[in-house]
């Protein structure tokens, strides 16, 4: 909730003209609809116990297309391709996606019961969502030189490895074993989880403090 309050802010700072605007804007609606996919697995888990693929993996999903609308108008104002580089480059990425997908689904789908193959293919998508992020947010960091507009994309760089990492304990097993049998590495799991979220707020505070104070001097003033 903190990273997407302060998210809105930032979307809040820029005047209705600026483009920048809708950047944030778009991010801003996907760390809300995550914000509503967290709350909604809480109130089951809280309510039902074990919570299966459903309702919360439709806000989490839905957020990567506002995640990645987002990036692309970033895209769009730092590259300034042309209409047919975008076509191009858009179906490019569309199909190196899908086949990772693919393939992702085929690797966690061995030795996984019919009936929990609608779950693979729910959980298939977040490792590919991720590293989809981590590549553009690794590619704006380059962009930015580490300065102060790199530091949002930093965060969610760290967030998403973070997330593809969580995908793959939750999804091997390995998380349900170290709940079950009460383990440490399941208190260490959630931990890196929370300090991945707040590594991203920080990202994104780090740019509202840019926009409303500016740059400090780099020598005292005489």
């Amino acid at each position: 909730t903190l990273t997407a309050t302060v998210t809105t802010m930032v979307w809040a700072r820029y005047d209705k003209t600026d483009i920048p605007r809708r950047i944030w804007l778009y991010f801003a609606i996907g760390l809300w609809l995550w914000v509503i996919a967290e709350i909604t697995w809480g109130y089951l888990n809280v309510t039902q116990g074990e919570v299966s693929e459903g309702v919360a993996d439709i806000f989490w999903m839905t957020a990567y297309i506002f995640f990645a609308y987002a990036l692309f108008i970033q895209y769009q104002i730092l590259a300034q391709p042309s209409r047919q580089d975008v076509l191009v480059r858009a179906a490019l990425t569309a199909l190196g996606l899908l086949a990772l997908y693919f393939l992702v689904y085929r690797v966690l789908s061995m030795g996984a019961a019919v009936e929990d193959r609608l779950g693979v293919a729910i959980n298939s998508f977040y490792p590919v969502g991720d590293l989809f992020l981590a590549v553009v947010a690794i590619w704006l960091i380059r962009h930015f030189s580490g300065g102060a507009f790199a530091r949002p994309w930093l965060g969610l760089l760290v967030f998403s490895f973070t997330d593809i990492l969580y995908a793959w304990i939750e999804s091997s097993g390995i998380y349900a074993w170290t709940v079950d049998n009460a383990d440490l590495w399941t208190a260490l799991f959630d931990a890196s989880y929370l300090v991945a979220y707040l590594l991203l707020g920080l990202g994104i505070l780090s740019q509202w403090v840019f926009l409303k104070y500016g740059l400090r001097p780099s020598t005292p003033q005489q």
